[in-house]
């Protein structure tokens, strides 16, 4: 809020506060879920500054955690003329373009936040995701490198720079960020089945095996990580243990098209036409 022009106080809803305190309530009624009461305060905060672009890019981010694309628009559009030197505004607007899978058009608004502030890891790594989108892979694996210059812990970083070499076909390289991935952030289910795919990938099938049954520990109800152990046991020709780990990642999520499909492969291999039938 522009503190020179500020009202002392402001009364809205028969409450008299500072422009300061409308703004923090505002906010935390935003961060908690209670949009209706947090977009009332903005949109009356917007009367009295309607010049102020947090105003109307608070507004733009509340309408687009709502679904509110065209209004979300609207408010960014009006929060990048008022401060078209704010990288937030900027990066905001790239978040919601990427979501809307508006690529080319969210990878303008990342760049413009890297012209302002290219030391905020997170305007690198987003414009890496969408550059990857666009299947620019390395550019996008360069954007992951220089999020990881400016942020080593950033986790969801290394995952990325793992999955992106693991299309390309650098297993080796993958495992290495998989590893400082998983360092920071032990507790993952996707990293650690990630891991296990690429081991799997370098031929090392015991550790593969012992990967997944470290997932099967941390979350043992995960349907992706019985159906991917069932690829493995296949390539290791373990066929019963396959229906096995088939079998119990529909009992995890009954909907794993993948695991029917396969169910209905293996009964028909072994002419079992009618569960095959059923599988299918």
């Amino acid at each position: 809020m522009d503190r020179l022009t500020s009202p002392s106080s402001i009364v809205l809803k028969g409450r008299s506060l500072s422009p300061d305190a409308w703004r923090e309530l505002a906010l935390s009624l935003h961060q908690s879920g209670q949009f209706n009461e947090a977009e009332s305060i903005y949109l009356e905060l917007l009367k009295v500054f309607p010049f102020a672009a947090e105003c109307s890019l608070l507004l733009a981010m509340l309408n687009a955690q709502q679904e509110c694309v065209e209004q979300s628009l609207i408010y960014f559009g009006r929060a990048v003329a008022l401060d078209p030197a704010n990288p937030r505004v900027h990066f905001n607007l790239g978040l919601l373009l990427e979501q809307q899978k508006h690529f080319n058009f969210a990878l303008v608004s990342f760049n413009r936040a890297l012209l302002i502030n290219d030391q905020v890891a997170l305007h690198w790594y987003n414009a890496a995701l969408t550059h990857y989108q666009l299947g620019q892979m390395d550019l996008a694996l360069f954007h992951l490198d220089e999020a990881l210059r400016r942020d080593a812990s950033l986790s969801m970083a290394w995952s990325q720079r793992a999955n992106l070499l693991m299309v390309i076909g650098r297993f080796a390289d993958a495992k290495c960020c998989l590893e400082k991935a998983f360092a920071l952030d032990p507790g993952s289910v996707s990293l650690i089945l990630s891991l296990a795919q690429v081991l799997q990938e370098l031929g090392d099938r015991p550790s593969a095996e012992r990967s997944y049954q470290k997932a099967f520990i941390v979350a043992p109800l995960n349907a992706r990580a019985h159906f991917n152990f069932s690829l493995l046991n296949a390539v290791m020709g373990f066929k019963d243990a396959v229906v096995l780990s088939l079998e119990r990642a529909l009992i995890c999520d009954p909907a794993y098209a993948s695991a029917w499909f396969n169910l209905g492969y293996i009964a028909k291999e072994q002419s079992r036409w009618l569960s095959a039938k059923d599988y299918l």
